[in-house]
């Protein structure tokens, strides 16, 4: 039996008989308002009592119409969006809404199994450049046009090998001359395939092991390599954004038992063995979790069941829906020290609610991290000032928290990819200012 769904509708299919007969209608959709229709046919499991197996068959579709591209809309879950981008309502858009950015550097993560993928835009005089990735390689796509265009096809992948693939759209902050402004839109992606969580490999930057793991390279394994410990209490602690997650790695008969644990509260007990080696698996997933910040472990308990050959525990990659972030730790933590003359200020825009201030030359903060990366959090607006950034000791260096107009939530420093050992940030208020801004505050958020 095949469960057939047509618009979200859902019908059982039998297709059982008592003989062999090809080329059949097992299922028909009847006359349709003309227009986007999606249609998924799946593997329902059963079967009628008569029948010997469970299996179905696909042999082709007979359409009225012609096949298109999937379409999933701007803001479809799986869709991961990094910077400040807002949600926009137009008629004339796909589906009737679309998202838009001016701030340099917002992005778009998709990831898809499949084999093409179009950019579906609108077009028009105030639009800019947007920067288009597509497995490392990228193209600059113009949005400009000198009247508006709704449901463009703004940039199209062609036809490609059908597999994984991640797709970028960033805003460049560049233009066409001819344009009045720098921002992009995103209207909707047609894919033929299907979107998939983003994976992130098991030494990607935002991972964080403690403990002895060892790296090894393993052509059955997602990205060619993998990471795995028999050191109890090794432990990958990482921070995630979304409503889903999945550790992925190989079970098999020389495998041990770890702990993971969500949100610091849930813990489970994962058993990594199986009687045969298995590549790529879903050890552990997650799904329908509030969309914010949530906290990952996943520890090395030295640990096996009876008749397993070792205790060790394998790291191969992670699906996201969303994305893996940085740990966020509010300016009110109390790992981050003060010195010197600041103030508490409430406002919404700001992370937690919140943020400290200060104009007064020589106040500082000061803090000790163990990581790779660091980026301070805060504001920039046209009264903000001067601050020093020394790491480590290093000479300071100057960053300018001048803007035109007030943004919240910016990277105003980042450290980049360190050695992963234990740094020292300082950030000290300077006294100077720019030419152009009416004050020298500077302003602490948060800390990633």
């Amino acid at each position: 039996i095949a469960k057939v769904t047509l618009d979200g509708v859902s019908h059982d299919v039998d297709l059982y008989n008592n003989g062999l007969k090809y080329r059949q209608v097992a299922w028909s959709s009847g006359t349709l308002t003309e227009g986007r229709h999606t249609l998924r046919v799946e593997v329902s499991g059963t079967k009628n009592p008569a029948s010997a197996g469970t299996g179905i068959n696909i042999d082709a579709f007979d359409v009225v119409g012609t096949l298109q591209p999937r379409r999933f809309e701007q803001d479809y879950h799986m869709a991961s969006y990094g910077g400040t981008w807002s949600q926009n309502s137009d008629g004339g858009a796909s589906g009737g809404s679309y998202r838009f950015s001016s701030v340099t550097s917002s992005t778009l993560d998709v990831s898809f199994w499949g084999k093409s993928i179009d950019l579906v835009a609108i077009k028009g005089g105030s639009y800019g450049i947007a920067k288009v990735t597509l497995d490392g390689v990228s193209h600059d796509v113009d949005l400009y046009n000198n009247g508006l265009k709704y449901r463009q096809v703004a940039w199209s992948s062609g036809t490609l090998t059908e597999g994984r693939h991640t797709l970028r759209v960033e805003v460049s902050g560049t233009k066409n001359p001819a344009s009045a402004g720098t921002g992009i839109n995103i209207d909707s992606l047609d894919i033929v395939g299907y979107v998939i969580p983003r994976r992130f490999e098991q030494d990607d930057t935002l991972t964080n092991y403690t403990g002895t793991w060892t790296q090894t390279n393993d052509g059955g394994m997602s990205g060619g390599s993998y990471r795995h410990s028999t050191t109890p209490s090794s432990t990958l602690n990482l921070t995630f954004s979304g409503t889903g997650f999945s550790w992925i790695g190989a079970i098999g008969p020389n495998f041990g038992m770890a702990k993971v644990t969500l949100d610091g509260t849930t813990e489970t007990i994962v058993d990594l063995y199986n009687t045969n080696l298995r590549y790529r698996q879903p050890i552990w997933s997650v799904s329908g979790l509030a969309d914010g910040a949530h906290t990952l472990s996943i520890e090395v308990l030295g640990q096996k069941r009876v008749g397993a050959g070792s205790t060790s525990v394998n790291v191969d990659a992670f699906d996201v829906v969303h994305a893996l972030t940085m740990r966020r730790y509010d300016q009110t933590d109390p790992t981050i020290g003060f010195a010197g003359s600041w103030t508490q200020n409430p406002d919404a825009g700001m992370h937690g609610g919140s943020y400290k201030i200060s104009s007064v030359t020589s106040s500082a903060v000061t803090l000790t991290f163990t990581g790779k990366q660091l980026d301070w959090i805060g504001a920039k607006g046209p009264n903000y000032g001067i601050a020093t950034v020394s790491l480590d000791g290093g000479a300071p260096v100057d960053i300018d928290l001048y803007f035109s107009s007030l943004r919240y939530k910016q990277v105003l420093w980042s450290s980049g990819t360190l050695a992963d050992s234990t740094h020292t940030l300082k950030i000290e208020v300077s006294g100077r200012k720019n030419a152009s801004s009416g004050g020298r505050a500077v302003t602490v958020d948060a800390i990633d």
